[in-house]
This record gives C-alpha cells, sequence and structure tokens, in this order.
C-alpha cells in the first residue's frame, strides 16, 4: 500500500540544534512511519542526510547564505551591545524584529527555492513550522497552485502578536493581513498552549486549531551521553540554566540577589553554592552580574552541543526557568520545560507567576520551586527531594498523531 507523502518546511532543521529545529525533526520521525516524509529546510553543506527515516530537500541559494551571515552579525552586534550594560527592567519589547523574524525579512529570498522544492516532492499534505514567516507563505502559495493539498501551519511562536517584537508600523497590517489570508487558508493551525491557542480561537479560528506540545523526544534526552562532566566538588548547590537570555524580558535579578545575600565563602550550613549558566545569548547577564557583585557565585560556559545542555541539566540540583512575568504575555510554554521535566530535578521559575501556563504545568507535578524554598536549601532549612521524569513527548505524539487525523477527516 502506498503511503500518503508528507512535506514539512522547517527552515530550521537538523543540524540546527535550538528547539525550533528540533521540532520539526521530532515530527519528520514520528511520522515518518505512517508517511512518506520529506523535509524543506535550507542548505547546511557540513551535515550529513543519509541513513534518514526520511528524505531532506536542501534548496541552495546563494543569497540566502548571504543574507544568513547578515543576520549573524547582526545579532551577534546586539548582543554584544546587550552585554555591556543592565537594561532598566521595565523595557518589554526587543524591538521591531525587521530583517530577521518581521517583515521585511531577510529570509523572504528563500520563498522561490522552498517552494519550488515543495511543488517538486508533491505532497499530499503540507506542514509549515513558524519561524520565520516566510515557511508559512510557501504552504499557502503551494495549496494556491495545488488546491488538492491539504495544509497545516504550526506556531511555535506567534507571528503579528508575538510578545517580543512589535514589527515595523508602516508594515504591520500587511503582516496582519497576510497572518490572517494564511491562516484562513490552512486546514489546521497548531501551536504549543492553550494561550497561544485563544489568540487563533479569538479571531475565528477555534474550530481548526489545536495544541501540540512542544516536548523533545524522551530518547534524544536520555541519549544525551555526559561527556563532559559539569559536577564540581562535593557540597556545592549546582543552579542549572541552559539557553538564551533575553534583556527586558527574562529576568534573573531576583535569584542573583539571592546569591549577593550569603556572605563569606560558604553559607551557614556550610554549602557553597553556584549558578552554572550556558548560553550562547546571555544578553545583560554579564552586566547584571557585575552590577549585583555576583561573580564569585555565578559561571558563564559559553555556548553548549545541546547533549552537554542536557547533561549539565542531568547534574544540576536545582534547574532555574526564566520567561516573562508580563501578565499580557500568555501561553508561554516552552521546550526547555518539558526537557526540565524529563529530568529528575525540582525548578526554579523567575517570571510568571500564579496564572500562567507554566507556573501551573510546574505546580501540577510538584517541581515547582520558589526563591525562598531555595534560600531554605541553601541554609539548611530544607531538602531537595528527587522527582519522577517526566515524559511528554508521547502526550506530543500523540498530539499530532490527533492532529493528522483531523487533517484527513476535514
Amino acid at each position: 500500500m502506498t503511503k500518503s507523502r508528507v512535506t514539512i518546511i522547517a527552515f530550521h532543521f537538523r543540524p540546527d540544534e535550538a528547539i525550533g529545529g528540533v521540532r520539526p525533526e521530532n515530527w519528520a520521525i514520528w511520522l515518518s512511519g505512517d508517511y512518506e516524509v520529506t523535509v524543506v529546510t535550507r542548505a547546511a553543506p557540513s551535515c550529513q542526510d543519509e541513513g534518514l527515516p526520511y528524505n531532506i530537500i536542501r534548496p541552495r541559494s546563494v543569497l540566502t547564505s548571504l543574507v544568513e551571515w547578515l543576520a549573524a552579525w547582526r545579532r551577534q552586534h546586539r548582543i554584544a551591545r546587550w552585554g555591556r550594560r543592565a537594561r532598566p527592567r521595565e523595557v518589554r519589547k526587543m524591538g521591531s524584529g525587521a530583517f530577521v523574524y518581521r517583515m521585511p525579512c531577510l529570509y523572504d529570498f528563500w520563498f522561490f527555492s522552498a517552494l519550488r522544492a515543495s511543488l517538486k516532492s508533491r505532497p499530499d499534505v503540507v506542514i509549515a513550522t513558524h519561524s520565520p514567516y516566510v515557511t508559512l507563505l510557501i504552504a499557502v502559495a503551494h495549496k494556491m497552485l495545488r488546491p488538492t493539498t491539504k495544509i497545516m501551519l504550526d506556531f511555535r511562536d506567534l507571528w503579528t502578536a508575538n510578545h517580543t517584537t512589535v514589527g515595523v508600523p508602516l508594515v504591520r497590517n500587511l503582516e496582519r493581513a497576510l497572518e490572517r489570508i494564511s491562516v484562513s487558508k490552512a486546514d489546521v493551525v497548531t501551536t504549543v498552549s492553550r494561550g497561544l491557542a485563544e489568540y487563533f480561537e479569538d479571531n475565528g479560528n477555534g474550530h481548526k486549531t489545536l495544541v501540540i506540545y512542544n516536548a523533545p523526544a524522551q530518547k534524544a534526552v536520555s541519549a544525551a551521553a555526559p561527556s563532559v562532566s559539569f559536577r564540581p566538588k562535593a557540597n556545592i548547590l549546582k543552579l542549572v540554566y541552559t539557553g538564551t537570555i533575553y534583556s527586558g524580558l527574562q529576568d534573573p535579578t531576583p535569584l542573583l540577589r539571592l546569591l549577593s545575600r550569603q556572605r563569606g565563602d560558604k553559607t551557614s550550613s556550610g554549602m557553597k553554592v553556584e549558578f552554572l549558566v550556558a548560553s550562547k545569548n546571555p544578553g545583560d547577564l554579564p552586566a547584571l552580574i557585575e552590577q549585583e557583585r555576583v561573580g564569585g557565585r555565578v559561571r558563564l560556559l559559553g555556548p553548549l552541543t545541546r547533549a552537554q545542555s542536557i547533561a549539565l541539566q542531568q547534574q544540576a540540583d536545582i534547574l532555574v526557568l526564566l520567561e516573562s512575568g508580563d501578565p499580557e504575555v500568555k501561553g508561554i510554554l516552552t521546550g526547555k520545560v518539558f526537557e526540565y521535566l524529563a529530568t529528575d530535578k525540582p525548578i526554579l521559575l523567575l517570571g510568571p507567576g500564579e496564572g500562567s501556563e507554566l507556573h501551573a504545568l510546574l505546580t501540577s507535578h510538584g517541581r515547582l520551586l520558589s526563591l525562598e524554598d531555595v534560600d531554605g536549601v541553601i541554609n539548611g532549612a530544607s531538602v531537595l527531594p528527587k522527582h519522577e521524569v517526566i515524559d511528554y513527548s508521547k502526550i506530543s505524539l500523540g498530539q499530532l498523531r490527533r492532529a493528522m487525523e483531523f487533517l484527513h477527516a476535514n
């Protein structure tokens, strides 16, 4: 029996280890058992694509390669500027997001080569993963040219309502119109949380909007061999954060101030405390460390591979989760929280309050720590519990299968 063909359009994909690339890779693996899967993604000359359970098409474009280089330079320039001084913490937006996340976007040059590749794969279903938004437009263009093709638009984060960007005033209305048209053309819309799903429901698309958690495959988490040991000497309490820190959105200051109150080399319980941060984009954390005078208690490890990051998480005593505490920001349920839940560690959540999905999720599993809890552990008033590993990838796989069933039934 011939399998139906599915094409996944994902600008970010292996060997990219960011969660934006991990999500479509998981989907490609999960779907390959029931479908003939092709992934259309950007060129990556050093990546070996043989022996995979799905096909990969990497349209080559000198212009797109140049654009990626310019985008990387711009990002590093911004990161360097962030690190020189601590920004006021009331700042909520990063900026317009133009050229990388919002329109006009340099990745738009990928449109035609990726569309040709998608059409060439002759799929029955096209799945487009945002961001960048050009993947959504490619899927819609594919459907307009091949009307019998069904499309699923996956919003790992929102486009025009993204909480980290505001867009460019002169083109915001065009962006909103394109988003509205794209969602109206979709047979199924998926996103990562109930809060983000409400955005589409409020715009009249609740009948075709489904949630698929951004949980990494547990097999990948378990297989991350701790080839590098981050465990320091005994009797040191290790707090660990892995990932990007967005200045003005994620605020580690309360934890830094707690660390600054610990006088001397050891706490009253005779325990040392160390905050380990693995990030290639630490935002203004270096400046905040200097501002709070906690250089001796915070160690910046720089960028790590995904396997090393997971190994570091597994060797931690407490995992730190930083997110925006803005009550207007609904539905933040990052892939990182599911990585953290796949360990046996308690989780210190900084930012989101009781009304957030993150807070509710961690509370439901008994994994949530407050700063007061951490202070009690540091000073010997309480001990850290161990928890059961929670595998959300099975739930995500079930959600993906239900989305595919919904797609074929409608």
